[in-house]
């Protein structure tokens, strides 16, 4: 740990400093220049983007539909298209029918997943419907989740894929193996996963540190 560093507390504090500072400039942009070319939600924006559904109508609903999005890495199309016979309560898991000509697979349902099942309507044999108890439309899904960012108040424009990116660019910086993530996404090819690893931080940790140390009254 650096000298001018007394404690991991002390870490944070600077940390959270940083972070303020980095959110306040907007260097003559109307949002942070980080956002400009992201295509992906941190976990961090991920949960504000499901308060933000949570705050529409039929809060409830959305909120878990958007969480159960970013938790399977499901398209816009995948969600919308999620059937009751695809859920097994019994053995927690549910059938992600891939789009894209993507590989199907079971996912393990989460217990508070269960339970929010049970708590939605069953209007058809579609899991997500809207007020007029149909299926949701991927048209829907995208103003849903466009308003959930405004509500949300993250200063980008926010869409279903994100929370897609989001699931892959997570498990990649927890250093999940890449054949697993491939899997776990559903893509035809490894190529399609890399570009998760690709960025992923954490594989760079580490690489930084050296026993030089860092003055803050420039050098002499």
């Amino acid at each position: 740990m650096p000298p001018f560093v007394k404690n991991v507390k002390h870490l944070e504090d600077h940390a959270s400093l940083l972070a303020r500072q980095l959110e306040a400039r907007k260097i003559g942009l109307d949002r942070p220049m980080e956002t400009l070319d992201r295509k992906y939600l941190t976990l961090a924006e991920v949960q504000k983007l499901v308060h933000g559904a949570r705050l529409m109508r039929n809060g409830d609903r959305n909120a878990f539909m958007l969480l159960f999005m970013f938790r399977h890495a499901l398209r816009a199309s995948e969600v919308c298209n999620l059937r009751w016979s695809h859920i097994d309560p019994y053995t927690r898991t549910v059938w992600i029918q891939r789009a894209k000509g993507g590989k199907s697979v079971a996912h393990t349902l989460e217990l508070d997943e269960i339970y929010e099942f049970t708590q939605l309507p069953q209007f058809n044999e579609y899991v997500f419907n809207c007020e007029r108890k149909k299926p949701f439309s991927t048209r829907g899904l995208y103003k849903l989740v466009e308003t959930a960012g405004k509500k949300a108040k993250l200063n980008f424009k926010v869409h279903p894929h994100m929370l897609r990116h989001a699931k892959g660019y997570h498990l990649a910086n927890n250093n999940v193996p890449l054949l697993t993530i491939k899997e776990y996404m559903g893509h035809k090819s490894v190529k399609s996963t890399t570009i998760y690893t690709e960025i992923a931080a954490s594989q760079y940790a580490g690489l930084g540190k050296d026993n030089l140390e860092v003055t803050t009254g420039g050098l002499d």
